[in-house]
C-alpha cells in the first residue's frame, strides 16, 4: 500500500483530544477561553462545549489538560539535541473519506479535555466565607439570582459562564448547600459541612476507582509496587490509594479545604506501616553495607597473603666476591717519584 506524505509550511500543530461520548453526538460547539484557575491563580485555557441540538441546552466546561512528551517510565527516551523529546502524532479518522494523517513537528501540542466541575470555581469563591464563619451562623437562605449576581459581581470568570455561556450554576450550588425551594424558587445557604462531605465523597470514589483500576492506571500503580516492593494488606492498600485520592484533590481545591479532608480520614496504619517499612529498608541496606565490607576486607587480607608469599619465593642471586691481597694491584696504581 502506498503511503502518501504531505508536507505542510507549519511544523508547529495542535491537537485536542475531545471526550468519546461528544463524537458519538452532533451540535457540540467548543470556544477556548481564558480562566482564572482557583489552585494555580494563574490564567489558564478552558473549553466551554455547547450543545443546543436536544430539548434543554447543555453546558460544560473543560480543562486544557497539555500532555508532556516525555515519558518518565521509559529509561534511555531519545531526545533531540536540545534536549527536548521527539514527539509525532498519527492522526487515525473514523470517516473513511478522509485521509489518515502522520504528524512529525518540531513542538507539536497535544491537549486532553478534561471535566472540571464548575463547583470548585465556587467553592473557591466561599473559600474565605467558610473560614470567617460556621454552619451555626445565623445567615438566611438567599435565592439563586440574588446569590449568582453577587459572585458574579467579584469573580469575573463565573460571570462570563453566565452571562456569555448561559451556564447554569443551580445543580453545583445544591452540592455544597442547604437549599428549600419557596414558591418554586430555590434559595441556597452554603454549607462548610456539606462542602467537606462532597468533597470527601469524591475523594472515595476516586480511592475506590484508583485501587481497582490497575489496566487503567498501569503507571501510578507500577509506582506503588516499587515504593514498597513488598505484599501490602487490604486496609493499608485502601488508605494508600485513599491518600493518592487527596493528593489529586489538591489540584482542585484549596490546601484549606485539603486540611479540612484529611481530618475526617485516619492514616495512622499507613503511617506505622510506611514507617516500619523504612526502619526494614534500612536494616537490610546497613545489613548489604557491612556484608560488602566484610568481602572487601576478606579480599584484602588475600591479595595480602599473597603478595607475602610470592616475596618470600624470589632467590637472590648473590655475586662471587674476589680478595684481593695487598699489594696485589700496587704496579697499576703506584705514585710516581
Amino acid at each position: 500500500m502506498e503511503s502518501q506524505f504531505i508536507e505542510k509550511d507549519c511544523r508547529d500543530y495542535r491537537c485536542i483530544l475531545v471526550p468519546e461520548d461528544h463524537l458519538n453526538s452532533n451540535g457540540w460547539k467548543y470556544s477556548i477561553i481564558k480562566g482564572l484557575h482557583p489552585i494555580s491563580n494563574n490564567f489558564e485555557e478552558f473549553i466551554v462545549a455547547k450543545n443546543d441540538s436536544g430539548n434543554e441546552e447543555i453546558v460544560e466546561l473543560y480543562l486544557l489538560d497539555k500532555v508532556n512528551w516525555k515519558n518518565y517510565n521509559i529509561k534511555n527516551l531519545q531526545t533531540t539535541p536540545d534536549g527536548k523529546p521527539y514527539n509525532c502524532m498519527f492522526i487515525k479518522n473514523g470517516d473513511e473519506n478522509i485521509d489518515e494523517a502522520l504528524i512529525i513537528g518540531s513542538n507539536n501540542e497535544l491537549f486532553i479535555m478534561t471535566l472540571f466541575s464548575p463547583v470548585y470555581l465556587l467553592l473557591g469563591y466561599f473559600k474565605n466565607q467558610f473560614i470567617k464563619s460556621n454552619d451555626n451562623d445565623s445567615k438566611r437562605l438567599i435565592s439563586y439570582e440574588d446569590l449568582i449576581d453577587s459572585i458574579c459581581d467579584i469573580e469575573s470568570f463565573i460571570n462570563i459562564l453566565v452571562n456569555e455561556y448561559n451556564m447554569k450554576f443551580n445543580k453545583y450550588l445544591k452540592l455544597i448547600s442547604e437549599m428549600t425551594n419557596i414558591d418554586e424558587e430555590e434559595y441556597f445557604k452554603p454549607s462548610i459541612n456539606k462542602s467537606i462531605e462532597f468533597l470527601c465523597n469524591k475523594v472515595d470514589m476516586l480511592g475506590d476507582k484508583l485501587m481497582n483500576g490497575r489496566d487503567i492506571f498501569k503507571s501510578l500503580h507500577l509506582r506503588i509496587d516499587t515504593m514498597y516492593n513488598r505484599e501490602i494488606p487490604n486496609d493499608i492498600k485502601e488508605e494508600i490509594w485513599r491518600k493518592q485520592a487527596v493528593s489529586i484533590m489538591s489540584a482542585f481545591v484549596d490546601k484549606w479545604y485539603i486540611d479540612q479532608i484529611s481530618e475526617r480520614y485516619n492514616f495512622n496504619k499507613l503511617d506505622t506501616f510506611t514507617k516500619d517499612l523504612k526502619l526494614q529498608q534500612q536494616a537490610q541496606d546497613t545489613f548489604t553495607e557491612t556484608l560488602e565490607q566484610m568481602h572487601e576486607n576478606s579480599m584484602n587480607e588475600q591479595r595480602t597473603k599473597k603478595s607475602k608469599v610470592s616475596v618470600k619465593g624470589k632467590v637472590k642471586a648473590s655475586k662471587p666476591v674476589v680478595k684481593v691481597k695487598s699489594g696485589a694491584l700496587d704496579m697499576f696504581f703506584k705514585k710516581k717519584e
